[in-house]
Order: C-alpha cells, then structure tokens, then sequence
C-alpha cells in the first residue's frame, strides 16, 4: 500500500498520512480559497484485494464542509475537508476525481437544513 504525505498549512498537524488517491486529489483541493482545514483520518488497509480495480470516492456533503469515503486497491480512508461552501468543495473534488479516472459515489442520505420531524415523531405535550 503506497501511502504519501501532502505539505500544506491546511492539513491537519497530528495526522498527515493519506492514502495515494485521497493525495492526489488533496494537492488539488488545498489550493482552493474555500477550504479551511482538510483532517485526515485512519487509513484501514489488508482490504481484499480487487482485480481491475479504479480508486473510487464518495462524497457527502455536510454543514461544515465535505467528508470523503477513499478507497484505493486494498485500503480505505475518511478525509473530512472543513470549509465556506461544501457545494463548491464537493463539486471540485468530483471534477479533480474524474480527471484522475476514479470512480465518483454522493452519498443520497444527506440531511437538509429543514429537515423535519415526521407527525406522528413530534413530541407530545
């Protein structure tokens, strides 16, 4: 498993290891004026490993910025990138992934700011 690091003042000093793909595609995102800080998190590795296989990442975004599910041939990461406007910074990471031919997945469950309780949850008084 190739693991790297990316030199930069918005990533995370207690943890700066990333697995390749979720590298490549930091080189890029820690260019973008929108993004204040990128926390890598643990890599899990011994994964099996898959024939043919592209680096695929999925993309959820949240109140604070984006969370990233990469995973390369035999290991997997979360890499959660805090920042002023989660669309813009999903939409990059999506182009930046493309362009590197990985495999793009959003995540579908993404809660919306509105988001209510349904009738028959509310609470009783």
């Amino acid at each position: 498993m190739s693991k790297d690091h990316v030199q930069s003042n918005k990533i995370s000093s207690n943890h700066t290891t990333l697995i390749e793909p979720a590298a490549v595609l930091m080189k890029e995102i820690v260019k973008m004026n929108t993004v204040r800080r990128v926390v890598p998190g643990m890599i899990i590795s011994g994964l099996d490993t898959l024939r043919n296989f592209a680096a695929n990442v999925k993309i959820s975004k949240q109140e604070w910025g984006v969370e990233l599910h990469v995973r390369s041939k035999i290991a997997v990461q979360e890499v959660r990138i805090y920042g002023d406007d989660p669309q813009y910074i999903a939409e990059m990471v999506a182009r930046t992934a493309r362009n590197e031919g990985y495999h793009i997945y959003f995540n579908k469950r993404e809660v919306s700011e509105v988001q209510q309780r349904p009738p028959h949850l509310k609470k009783r008084k």
